[in-house]
């Protein structure tokens, strides 16, 4: 029997249906991702059309760097929220 023979046969041996509720989960765990990051990038839009608005930049006269830094910081608190879900997840997940 050569190789490709017996992959032949090991391949038709494995069940790869899916259940049903499997599967309805993991559409509904990739339209949610979807929409995180979806919401992740209206953030970002909004956050550039509010610092170049006239009356933002004429009340609080930033520079450059002080928009730059508004802007990274909305990004290190994304980033540090993110690494910090699992822990809330797994502290305070599935208890109610």
């Amino acid at each position: 029997m050569g190789e490709h023979e017996f992959l032949a046969e090991t391949w038709a041996k494995i069940d790869v249906t899916v259940e049903k509720p499997r599967l309805k989960y993991s559409i509904a765990v990739c339209i949610v991702a979807a929409l995180g990051g979806l919401c992740f990038g209206y953030d970002l839009g909004v956050l550039a059309s509010v610092l170049i608005m006239p009356q933002f930049t004429s009340t609080l006269s930033l520079s450059t760097i002080d928009k730059t830094n508004i802007v990274g910081l909305f990004l290190v608190g994304c980033t540090i929220g993110s690494l910090l879900q699992g822990v809330f997840s797994d502290r305070f997940g599935r208890k109610w």
